[in-house]
C-alpha cells in the first residue's frame, strides 16, 4: 500500500511527531510513505528513516490562499507517479488540498484531528474531513461528533502512540552525556516540547520559573519548539529578569536524545487534544507536570504516573514541579509508574496497526 502523508509544514511540534511515528510503523506493517510539507526542521528524520520528503511550498494559515491551487497540480503528479493509494491529511489545509483532489483522483483520502478546532463558515461550507476523521483522544472524536456534526461512523478514535523503542529511560551516566552533546548548562533542567502558541501554556512555565528559582535558584527552563509566540515568550523572559534560568531550544533536534536531558517535563496546556509530547516524557520515564486540560487529562493518575494543576494556574505548576526536584525517590517512582502506563497503554504499533485498518476498509470500499 502507497500511502501519502500530507501536511503544512515539518517542523517541532506534535503533529510532526504523529507523523514520524506512524510512517515508521506503516513501513514496519508493509507500506510505502510519502511526506509532502513545505519543509521544516525535522525533514532529516525522515531521511534518517529512509522516508520521501518532496517540498512544495504548502505554508499557509489560510485554506482560499492562491498557494493550494499551485501546489494541487504537483500533488496529482506525486499521486500518478508514485500510485498513491492513500491520502492522510494532518492539518486543515492539507485537508482542502485533498478534498479538492478527490475530485480528479480515485483513491481513499481520511484525516488526522489532532486537537480542537472552531467550526467556522469554512468548516461549514467545506468540511474536508475525508472519508474518516481520526480522533487522537476520546476528547477529540466527541469535539469532532458533537460540534462538527460527522457521524459516529465516520468519527474513529485511535489513540495516539509512541515508538516506545526511540523514547526509552537513560542511566545518570547517559543524561550527562546528553546534556553536553546539547550544551546543557548545569543543574536540574525542567523541560517543555511543543510549538510556541498561547494555548500550548508557555508563558504559564516561565511565570512559574520565578517563584522555582526562589527555592532552587540553579534550576533552568528548556523551551523547545517554534511558534508564532515564540518572540512575546522571549520578552516575557527578559522583563522577568529570567534570562539566565530559561532557555530556548529552536535548531532541529531528534526528541528522543532531548527528553533525557530533563529531571522534569512539564505541559501547562490551557487546550490540548492529546499531548503526544508528554507521552513521549513519560516513556523517556521522566516525571511529569500537565495541566487538567482535554485530552491530557486521559494520561496521569495524579500522584502516580505524573502530577496535575490547574490550567493557567503559575503557582501550582511551580509547586508541582519542586515537589518533583525537591524528592528524588517520588520522581522516580512517577517516572517508572509513567514507563509502564506508555508501554501499556501507548504503543505505536497498536496505533499503526489500527490506522492501516482504517486505509484498508475504505480501499474495500472505494473497489
Amino acid at each position: 500500500m502507497n500511502v501519502l502523508m500530507l501536511t503544512t509544514h515539518f517542523n517541532v511540534g506534535g503533529i510532526t511527531s504523529y507523523i514520524l511515528t506512524l510512517s515508521r510503523y506503516l513501513m514496519r506493517l508493509g507500506c510505502s510513505v510519502t511526506v509532502v510539507s513545505s519543509g521544516g526542521q525535522m525533514v532529516d528524520s525522515l531521511k534518517e528513516m529512509g522516508i520521501e520528503h518532496i517540498t512544495l511550498d504548502v505554508r499557509t494559515k489560510s485554506d482560499v490562499s492562491p498557494k493550494l491551487l499551485f501546489a494541487l497540480p504537483k500533488i496529482r503528479k506525486i499521486l500518478k507517479e508514485k500510485q498513491i493509494d492513500v491520502i492522510h491529511a494532518h492539518t486543515r489545509v492539507a485537508q482542502v488540498m485533498a478534498a479538492m483532489l478527490r475530485v480528479v483522483w480515485p483513491g481513499v483520502y481520511v484525516s488526522t484531528c489532532h486537537g480542537f478546532y472552531r467550526r467556522g463558515v469554512g468548516r461549514r461550507l467545506f468540511p474536508s474531513w475525508g472519508y474518516a476523521a481520526i480522533a487522537i483522544s476520546p476528547m477529540v472524536r466527541q469535539h469532532l461528533i458533537n460540534d462538527h456534526r460527522l457521524s459516529e461512523e465516520r468519527a474513529l478514535l485511535v489513540r495516539n502512540g509512541v515508538d516506545i523503542e526511540q523514547f526509552v529511560p537513560v542511566s545518570a551516566h547517559e543524561k550527562g552525556a546528553y546534556r553536553r552533546q546539547l550544551n546543557f548548562p548545569d543543574g536540574p533542567l525542567i523541560g517543555m516540547v511543543g510549538r510556541f502558541c498561547h494555548v500550548k501554556g508557555q508563558h504559564v512555565a516561565v511565570e512559574a520559573m520565578a517563584s522555582i528559582i526562589e527555592k532552587i535558584p540553579d534550576a533552568k527552563l528548556i523551551l523547545v519548539g517554534t511558534g508564532r509566540s515564540e518572540e512575546e515568550i522571549r520578552k516575557q523572559v527578559k522583563d522577568m529578569g529570567l534570562s539566565g534560568s530559561v532557555f530556548f531550544l529552536d535548531v532541529a533536534v531528534q526528541s528522543g536524545k532531548v527528553y533525557p536531558c530533563f529531571d522534569c517535563f512539564v505541559m501547562p496546556s490551557l487546550q490540548e487534544g492529546l499531548g503526544l509530547a508528554l507521552m513521549e516524557a513519560q516513556a523517556c520515564g521522566l516525571a511529569v507536570v500537565a495541566s487538567r486540560a482535554g485530552g491530557l487529562t486521559g494520561l496521569i493518575i495524579d500522584g502516580q504516573t505524573g502530577l496535575f494543576v490547574e490550567p493557567g494556574n503559575a503557582k501550582q505548576l511551580a509547586e508541582a514541579v519542586l515537589r518533583i526536584l525537591s524528592g528524588q525517590e517520588f520522581a522516580r517512582a512517577l517516572g517508572i509508574r509513567a514507563r509502564e502506563f506508555i508501554e501499556r497503554e501507548g504503543s505505536a504499533r497498536i496505533m499503526a496497526e489500527k490506522i492501516l485498518g482504517v486505509y484498508k476498509m475504505f480501499m474495500k470500499e472505494n473497489r
